[in-house]
């Protein structure tokens, strides 16, 4: 029997068309499931902009599909319950001819004079619709980095894992980057796992799962026309600013991510 739910694929140049998928027949990297997008619910991926890829439909650029399935460790980052990172996984590509925005708030400004520091060119990133509330407005940078799992001063650590996970710092923001991820190219992604955090004084708390989609891009180099900028009214202390996507001046500095 074929089930009436929809997959994009890639053909040609790299635009998707919709074809009906047979449950029994979808795989993504190996992984048997029902549909490409696996737990993660439609609505909260963008519908026209983004492409569900599988084992027998790896888009326009089978290569990245096949590094994104190979290098479990950089792009699979479905973690358990408290450790941050994804609760579930899939496969995009960028349907857009245009590229499709991305976005990462990060708390050390860029050294001009050197490499960009990994604190601003990660690979964690956000779509627009994460840093905006469901009116479409712009989130407070506390709500987002919730909404997100980022823990503004330190991660716990957990000493049972194996391999054992150490604290780690964390992320206060200040700094917003935004780049462009090139048509046609692929990217993991997946819903915000919870994260256990310590606030300054030690005390533990938990951020919950979340439905926001978190974004890995196969590699530095399918990112263009990045820039940064300083959050207007931001509380360091806080870790707090009343509009993300707010800049001081709307200063926007040109940067290159590609050769990190």
């Amino acid at each position: 029997m074929i089930s009436s739910k929809l997959m994009l694929i890639a053909v040609g140049a790299g635009v998707a068309t919709a074809l009906p998928v047979s449950p029994e027949a979808v795989a993504v990297c190996g992984e048997k499931r029902t549909a490409p997008e696996g737990t993660i619910p439609l609505p909260e991926i963008p519908e026209l902009a983004w492409g569900l890829l599988e084992d027998s439909n790896p888009g326009a650029h089978p290569e990245e599909y096949q590094k994104i399935c190979t290098d479990k460790d950089k792009y699979h980052l479905v973690k358990n319950a408290g450790r941050g990172g994804f609760s579930d996984f899939a496969v995009g590509q960028c349907n857009d001819p245009s590229g499709c925005p991305v976005y990462r708030v990060f708390d050390k400004a860029p050294d001009h004079g050197r490499r960009l520091e990994a604190s601003a060119c990660g690979h964690s990133w956000s779509p627009l619709q994460d840093l905006q509330g469901v009116n479409g407005a712009a989130k407070t940078l506390s709500k987002y980095l919730k909404d997100v799992g980022v823990c503004p001063y330190q991660y716990a650590a957990h000493p049972s894992d194996d391999p054992p996970e150490q604290a780690s710092g964390g992320n206060k923001g200040g700094y917003l980057m935004k780049c462009t991820l090139r048509a046609s190219h692929d990217f993991a992604f997946g819903q915000t796992q919870s994260a256990d955090c310590l606030k300054e004084d030690g005390t533990p708390y938990t951020l919950e799962a979340t439905a926001a989609l978190q974004i890995s891009p196969v590699d530095f180099s399918v990112l263009s026309d990045c820039s940064w900028c300083e959050m207007m009214d931001f509380d360091r202390e806080a870790a707090d600013a009343p509009n993300v996507l707010r800049c001081v001046d709307d200063a926007w500095t040109p940067i290159d991510c590609s050769s990190n």
